[in-house]
């Protein structure tokens, strides 16, 4: 990449991703603390469905593993589960949120992550949310160039299929990380459908793009079809992000 290059792409809203909130970079030592939610609408007390979460945790680390060989900021990861009890229905609108760490005695993610990156002597130690039932899975993720501000954890349901798809985990946890959705808004659409057709971050592939792998901290160069993605979307931010949303994504 030319200095030419970089003065066109270096301000673009989703560099503000990179190395930032709580979960900085996926490499190194990372043990990912997933929390097993019981509340008012699913529990975890058969120990069928806990193992059936875990494969799905497992193939999430193999696909990591795999994805980042040969990269000199490879990650190590591991896995390592608690349970907390909830008195409500855990939903979108998110009340539950506050909560939940209430309950594991803290007053947020990033609270708890440096508390078990402690623990564990890790790096890394993102935190993911699991219920037992279907419900769109999501993630909260930091931007540096965005006016709000979000602390940084996943929150993983079973599929429309009732199975816990690898896939789903695998797409969450690199949001915690930087990475950025490429269905919307319209203008990020078309870039993907250019430069990045089969990311995961995209609609049903399962490759860890270029872009991403710069995002969360794989590589410390953008090649040539991530500049270009970012000169594509120079547009992007804040109000565009939030009218895609209100179109519904």
């Amino acid at each position: 990449m030319t200095p030419y290059e970089w003065n066109m792409i270096r301000n673009n809203y989703y560099l503000g991703m990179r190395d930032t909130g709580a979960s900085r970079k996926l490499t190194g030592n990372v043990v990912v603390i997933h929390v097993l939610v019981n509340d008012m609408m699913s529990n975890w007390m058969y120990p069928i469905h806990v193992s059936e979460y875990q494969m799905a945790a497992a193939q999430m680390e193999m696909t990591f593993s795999n994805a980042s060989y040969g990269s000199p900021h490879r990650p190590y990861m591991r896995s390592v589960y608690l349970q907390i009890n909830l008195p409500m229905v855990a939903d979108q609108s998110g009340m539950w949120i506050n909560y939940a760490f209430a309950s594991l005695g803290f007053p947020n993610a990033a609270a708890m992550q440096y508390y078990y990156e402690s623990m564990y002597n890790c790096d890394e130690a993102p935190i993911i949310f699991a219920f037992n039932r279907p419900m769109r899975s999501f993630a909260s993720a930091n931007n540096d160039r965005s006016y709000f501000r979000q602390d940084e954890f996943s929150a993983v349901f079973r599929h429309t299929s009732y199975a816990f798809e690898s896939r789903v985990l695998v797409h969450e946890l690199l949001h915690q990380f930087g990475a950025i959705d490429y269905y919307y808004p319209q203008i990020t659409v078309y870039a993907a459908q250019r430069y990045f057709p089969n990311s995961i971050m995209y609609t049903t592939g399962n490759e860890i793009d270029d872009l991403t792998r710069y995002l969360i901290g794989w590589t410390d160069e953008l090649s040539d079809k991530a500049v270009a993605f970012l000169r594509d979307t120079m547009s992007v931010n804040d109000a565009v992000m939030a009218e895609a949303r209100m179109r519904g994504v």
